[in-house]
């Protein structure tokens, strides 16, 4: 019983990437405060898309990260109202852990730019063709066409 799982093994590597690559992109020394950064901004998103879009989005995730994503999910709670990128963030700074080093802007706007480099562009698309304009603004302005 004690063979490890060679899934769970690959899982927790491409997690721990997808951290790493927030914490470089925010320019965190801690893998603690790029996990945050992760989380806080992945239960946003979750919240503010329609529960289908959630779920497409999250095929594209590691299965440890897409446990992470819909962590405390109220699915019937889905799709938030918020419509300003202020009402947003203002949700991804509730979510952040007190004393997180960063401005919930930069850390949002550094969040989706590496959702938009490590997952499928054409289901960012979706994610993005679902929220309000003032949101679709946070996604790195050389990805969202026509903005």
């Amino acid at each position: 019983m004690s063979e490890a799982l060679p899934v769970f093994a690959q899982t927790q590597t491409e997690t721990y990437e997808f951290i790493d690559r927030v914490a470089e992109e925010l320019q965190l020394n801690d893998r603690h405060h790029g996990y945050a950064a992760l989380r806080a901004v992945l239960h946003a998103l979750r919240d503010r898309l329609p529960p289908a879009a959630a779920v497409h989005l999250s095929a594209q995730m590691p299965m440890l990260l897409r446990g992470i994503f819909f962590e405390s999910w109220k699915f019937s709670e889905s799709p938030t109202k918020e419509r300003s990128a202020d009402d947003f963030v203002g949700r991804v700074d509730d979510r952040l852990p007190h004393g997180y080093p960063l401005d919930p802007w930069p850390t949002t706007r550094g969040v989706l730019a590496v959702l938009w480099e490590r997952m499928d562009p054409g289901e960012i698309d979706n994610v993005i063709a679902t929220l309000p304009e003032a949101i679709k603004r946070l996604w790195p302005q050389k990805y969202v066409a026509g903005l």
